[in-house]
């Protein structure tokens, strides 16, 4: 298709598709330990376990094809996706975050 849509206008293209990063996925055992520690953080209610799957790439991904992991994202509010130019950090979820790898971390030395 994109080789006739060139054609078309007398342009050409060379495609070199390389397939980099491997898709993330969460462990089961890993991903309700995460939940637990997020939940003595901020309630089970305010936790979303069932988020629809992501096509973006991330580089955690390598990290979960060597050990048993989860990906966790923290919520930020209404702001543009990150790594977007417009992408608003929300200061005020630094406690949260903070006070969540604290409580994850003491949960896994217990």
């Amino acid at each position: 298709m994109i080789e006739s849509i060139c054609l078309a206008y007398g342009a050409t293209v060379d495609i070199d598709y390389q397939k980099r990063y491997p898709s993330t996925i969460n462990t089961d055992q890993e991903t309700e330990f995460a939940a637990l520690a997020a939940q003595e953080i901020v309630g089970s209610g305010n936790i979303i376990c069932d988020s629809p799957p992501s096509m973006g790439s991330e580089d955690f991904s390598f990290l979960l094809n060597e050990c048993r992991g989860c990906y966790v994202s923290i919520g930020n509010g209404m702001s543009a996706s990150l790594h977007n130019p417009h992408y608003n950090f929300n200061d005020a979820i630094l406690p949260t975050g903070a006070s969540y790898w604290v409580k994850l971390t003491q949960m896994r030395l217990e």
